[in-house]
């Protein structure tokens, strides 16, 4: 069961709210008002109680994993600011929803959901400023820490050049001592042009209620002034602002989701038990007698003891490791295991796996008829019946789950007319491409313990040029093509 749209929208609000309340310059230093709070994060315990213990354990971790992100940066990532003035503001569900101006060149810095700074003072005096205007560059030096950016528009505004030399003077230091309380946490939310970007600010009343900034860091009274500061300044239009890419945070987002979909998981008894499930008196699964051969003389004790975890059919197998101890080469060998294992026990007597074999090789392929009602079967809301999936989770302080019936050993292999399908999930997509690459390179093992190559498909964005020839986008433009050369026969053929 997924989380509904509501349910989506409502804890990214929430994260969103947690995280642009930070004090960035506060972040990761002493006086850090989070940074006691992460001192005194809870021992992941063995055992849960419940879902909210689980919760209550985690969310603070994945805040602070977030917060160290925002303090770290991106590998490489100089953090060069960006000059954009103010288009427009407006209040939207708790948030400033505020449209920036910006040159394209800088525009192709910001993407959607990074997590940006705010501020009237340059935050990068060090680096390279660029203004909205593509014709002229602004830096700063080392000693321009206090420089500020005044009026302006989207072609780079003018001067005020009213009154004398001293009045100019002391109307720049005052506005400096202002502009320093400046600046905010923004996400960014959109683009509604090549140089109109979408950022969205949570600056909250000191009245508004504190409850969602309980997990990392309570909100004092000079947060509350520096939010009136920048509520009155985002309100007005034209004026300039500096802009600094922290990091993106889809992938906190997605950590953040995962975390509040957790009690609809159907194995969720399984972790917050921290128990398996009783073992059978004989493997649930087992490997044909070449494939279990061949595997053997490849692999240690250690990663076989891993392999073998896969044939339990628990709901969850981890496996853990220091950095070179061969667990990449281990999923290539449980991608095997899994796609060639047959059942190991039939009524509690171990059957005859030769003639088992055989008996799986002679059965007739399915009819059309029985294909189609086979898949009405699996997917029966492609008929018209809800999926279950959809459903939303039950509350935080519902019982757990019960845990599912024990699955019904299947034939499954290479050569059945139902094909296996697999899906290899990553962190990264640089960890999803190595592990489609070492299986291009060298395939799986098959029943009989010889290498195959199998039927790859690879699923998501920034795919390395490696691996792009079996990616989604690849095999669509290649199977377009088979289909567009069969029809340029065929016309050519009746012509």
């Amino acid at each position: 069961m997924a989380l509904t749209t509501e349910q989506q929208t409502s804890h990214l609000s929430r994260l969103q709210q947690e995280i642009l309340a930070w004090d960035y310059y506060r972040m990761g230093g002493e006086d850090d008002p989070g940074a006691a709070a992460g001192r005194t994060l809870r021992e992941v315990p063995k055992t849960f109680a419940s879902i909210n213990e689980y919760l209550d354990v985690f969310e603070p971790l994945v805040l602070e994993e977030c917060a160290a992100q925002v303090c770290r940066g991106e590998e490489g990532d100089a953090r060069p600011s960006n000059v954009a003035a103010v288009l427009s503001s407006e209040r939207v569900d708790g948030f400033h929803v505020v449209k920036f101006v910006l040159g394209e060149e800088a525009m192709r810095e910001f993407r959607d959901n990074d997590l940006i700074l705010a501020a009237k003072t340059d935050p990068a005096p060090d680096a390279e400023t660029k203004t909205n205007d593509p014709k002229k560059e602004a830096t700063t030096g080392k000693g321009d820490k206090d420089k500020a950016v005044e009026g302006g528009n989207a072609s780079g505004g003018k001067e005020d050049k009213k009154g004398d030399a001293k009045e100019d003077a002391d109307g720049d230091d005052e506005r400096a001592s202002a502009y320093e309380n400046m600046y905010a946490l923004g996400f960014v939310d959109g683009r509604d042009s090549r140089n109109v970007m979408r950022v969205r600010f949570h600056l909250p009343e000191a009245g508004g209620g504190h409850g969602v900034f309980k997990r990392r860091a309570a909100l004092m009274d000079d947060d509350f002034t520096r939010f009136r500061s920048m509520r009155n300044a985002l309100a007005t239009p034209k004026k300039a602002w500096y802009l600094m890419h922290l990091a993106n945070m889809s992938t906190i987002a997605r950590e953040w989701l995962a975390l509040h979909a957790f009690p609809a998981l159907p194995f969720a008894h399984t972790i917050l038990g921290g128990k398996p499930a009783a073992k059978a008196a004989h493997s649930s699964w087992e490997l044909p007698e070449p494939l279990s051969k061949a595997i053997e003389s490849a692999y240690n004790d250690s990663q076989l003891t891993a392999l073998k975890a896969a044939l339990e059919k628990q709901p969850i197998t981890l496996i853990q490791g220091p950095p070179g101890t061969g667990k990449t080469r281990i999923i290539l060998s449980l991608l095997s295991v899994i796609l060639h294992a047959v059942p190991g026990v039939k009524s509690g007597q171990e059957i005859d796996l030769k003639r088992f074999l055989e008996t799986r090789d002679e059965r007739k392929p399915l009819s059309p008829a029985e294909n189609a009602s086979m898949h009405r079967r699996a997917a029966p809301w492609m008929c018209g019946v809800p999926n279950p999936r959809d459903a939303p989770p039950p509350p935080r302080d519902a019982p757990p789950v019960p845990p599912p019936p024990p699955e019904k050993p299947e034939v499954v292999g290479e050569t059945e007319n139902r094909r296996t399908k697999v899906l290899v999930c990553a962190p990264s997509n640089s960890a999803l491409d190595e592990i489609v690459l070492r299986i291009m390179q060298s395939g799986l093992l098959g029943p009989n313990g010889s290498p195959y190559s199998p039927t790859l498909v690879r699923v998501g964005v920034n795919v390395h040029h490696s691996v792009e020839s079996v990616s989604m986008e690849a095999l669509v433009r290649e199977r377009v093509g088979e289909v567009g050369d069969r029809v340029a026969a065929a016309a050519a053929a009746a012509g």
